[in-house]
């Protein structure tokens, strides 16, 4: 949302430390999925057959969030692959391309 306060301040950085801001949230991201794997395997590996099918798993939410990193590394490929042609046409003096 164009509006928040997070989306101005990202707004005002430059095209290196916006990637450089994506690349370390998805980084922790990835941690994050990967504590939670290994959480959702230590609850279930370590509680009783009787408690098992009182436990309901994580999987989906997990799956959902694999999903939403690889779309967010697309498209910060994506982006990054847009600022090297601005880059490139500007080098070209080429300005009213974008």
């Amino acid at each position: 949302m164009k509006k928040t306060p997070g989306y101005k301040k990202i707004e005002l950085l430059s095209n290196d430390k916006i990637v450089e801001f994506i690349v370390t949230q998805l980084a922790e991201n990835q941690t994050m999925l990967d504590v939670l794997l290994a959480l959702e395997d230590f609850y279930k590996a370590n509680i009783s057959t009787t408690q098992q099918s009182k436990i309901k798993g994580i999987k989906m939410e997990i799956a959902a969030l694999k999903n939403t990193l690889i779309k967010t590394n697309q498209r910060k490929a994506e982006y990054v692959t847009l600022i090297e042609e601005q880059e490139q046409m500007k080098k070209l003096g080429i300005t009213n391309a974008f």
